[in-house]
């Protein structure tokens, strides 16, 4: 395979196969014997530094170099890696040490030239050299399989090169990642700050609750249940808070950013949540979508990080997210109840990945993110993780629906282990428990009602059975039943049906947004911008696949 080119663009490096006698080498000349312009023994390119010989492959002029080249042998598995994508690391290679790169590749091994200074060539092959052992040291490390993105009961089905079925053992999969982050921190832990988790002073008014009083409080209160997962011997569960001086009694701050916000009482998952984690307990939290938990784990996340014994050389705080618009309802409540000054930066696909990449080299405090994003960004050395100490997994559920188990296992590779964490989730499926099992330590579990999926209880629901004729009438008739100041969500099977009832809404002069995800993300953003903001009788038929992700009240 060659790779010449012409002209003002004409690449120094080229990629040429040497199976016998199939392609010829080029002879090698001197810069006097190089033939000029229009010769018979090649052309020559304008001001690429190249000339290609009878071979048809480009070579390298040598202009100005009378040392020979420095040749040297290179496996066929690395070249690729030297070379880089669109030739980019041997580009900067070349840029770097003032050199020229010659790659031919041969049967078993491909030869490298480097055309140069002694100094140059030797610096050019220790670059080289850097390139091929980061290689082989990634190669060692076990290996998270991101072909298959839809993990279920442990096995997928995927096919390998040659088309047959082959199972991905996705148990293997994970024993493997915890052994090799269990060999990795081993190194690592010792030599980073210690973490301090507990920052709860309980109030003497919570102190007071006798154990039947909180078992009544959290009876009237959605019959909030409360366990501990830890093995062996159980820990005390602490008492629920009444109030927000309960929880935060000793964080001013705090307290005057939830009183500007004219909240008067905690939400029920915020009254058992905060006292566990701001002990510095991993938590489960298990409640409906609207219940509160965003600043279930925010405002102790702030108090986490801030209160750190020692400096941080990086972020503090990671929270993962399944989908965009949740990203920046989340980043919106981390300024919205902006502590000490902490920066927070918003990391999702669809958005300004170079002005992410900026936002990141500044410096932040803290990580708002989707994991597909994030890992891209990670995978390459955009972002560095060991300073976290704080992670959320937000809308745990949703991420294992959508396919990022294995994002998310490469990403908390690189979180250290003794973190605290805190996962979220709407429901508690069988996906769900055995991610908790494999990323948090001695959890504790607080969950609103009970476990198991049912309707939610604070919505009035009416069904109407009718045909696929019937259901325009059905919907102008829902319309016309509305006050001028209703608001409403449809939600729809398919895109295109969601564009099609916008469209004729629209037609009758009603005001309409769709949302689905075939739109721009800044025109997505737009639509529910307008829908919080929009005039009387605003409407928002909506694609199925978005429920749940809408950042509105």
């Amino acid at each position: 395979m060659s790779r010449p080119e012409t002209g003002a663009n004409a690449s120094s490096w080229v990629v040429a196969s040497r199976r016998g006698a199939a392609l010829p080498r080029a002879p090698e000349r001197s810069p006097e014997q190089e033939p000029s312009q229009g010769g018979r023994g090649g052309q020559k390119t304008g001001g690429g530094g190249g000339w290609r010989g009878h071979s048809g492959v480009q070579q390298p002029v040598g202009a100005g170099f009378q040392e020979p080249p420095l040749s040297f042998s290179l496996k066929n598995d690395w070249v690729g890696a030297v070379i880089g994508r669109g030739g980019s690391k041997i580009k900067e290679i070349q840029s770097s040490t003032y050199t020229k790169i010659q790659i031919i590749k041969g049967y078993p091994e491909a030869e490298v030239r480097i055309f140069g200074t002694k100094a140059m060539q030797s610096k050019a092959k220790t670059a080289i050299d850097n390139l091929v052992q980061k290689q082989e040291d990634y190669k060692t490390e076990p290996k998270v399989d991101v072909a298959v993105v839809q993990p279920s009961d442990g096995k997928d089905a995927r096919k390998d090169v040659s088309g047959n079925q082959k199972l991905v053992d996705w148990d293997k999969c994970r024993e493997n990642i915890l052994k090799w982050s269990k060999k990795k921190w081993a190194v690592f832990v010792p030599g980073l700050p210690p973490i301090k988790k507990n920052f709860y002073v309980e109030s003497e008014t919570t102190s007071s609750m006798s154990q039947d009083q909180a078992d009544n409080w959290r009876r009237e209160n959605y019959n909030i249940m409360c366990d501990d997962l830890k093995g062996g011997e159980k820990r005390p569960l602490p008492n629920p808070i009444g109030n927000f001086e309960d929880a935060f009694h000793c964080y001013p701050e705090v307290m005057r950013n939830l009183q500007k916000a004219g909240f008067q009482r905690p939400t029920p998952i915020q009254s058992q949540a905060w006292p566990i984690i701001l002990q510095g307990v991993d938590l489960i939290g298990v409640a409906q979508t609207g219940t509160g938990k965003t600043l279930t784990y925010l405002m102790p996340g702030f108090i986490h990080i801030d209160s750190q014994p020692l400096a941080r050389n990086g972020p503090g705080m990671l929270i993962l997210t399944p989908t965009r618009e949740l990203a920046l309802q989340v980043e919106a409540e981390c300024r919205k109840y902006s502590y000490k000054g902490l920066k927070s930066v918003c990391i999702y696909g669809g958005g300004d990945r170079d002005g992410q990449i900026k936002d990141l080299a500044k410096g932040v405090d803290i990580i708002i993110a989707t994991p597909g994003r994030l890992h891209d960004l990670q995978m390459n050395n955009f972002v560095h993780l060991k300073s976290i100490t704080y992670l959320v997994l937000d809308e745990a559920d949703k991420m294992l629906d959508m396919g990022f188990e294995p994002q998310i296992m490469k990403i908390l590779l690189d979180v250290r282990p003794d973190r605290q964490t805190v996962m979220t989730s709407a429901t508690w499926p069988c996906a769900v428990r055995r991610l908790a099992q494999s990323y948090l330590k001695e959890p504790m579990i607080v969950y609103v009602g009970t476990l198991d999926l049912v309707a939610v209880s604070t919505v009035k629901q009416n069904i109407i059975v009718t045909t696929e004729d019937e259901k325009q009438s059905h919907i102008q008739t829902f319309i016309e039943s509305l006050s001028p100041k209703d608001k409403v969500i449809i939600f729809v099977s398919r895109k295109a049906v969601a564009d099609h009832l916008a469209s004729d809404l629209s037609i009758r002069h009603i005001s309409v947004e769709s949302l689905h995800g075939n739109r721009e993300q800044s025109d997505r953003e737009t639509a529910l911008k307008n829908f919080r903001t929009g005039g009387p009788g605003y409407l928002l038929p909506l694609s199925l696949e978005m429920i749940g992700r809408l950042p509105v009240n």
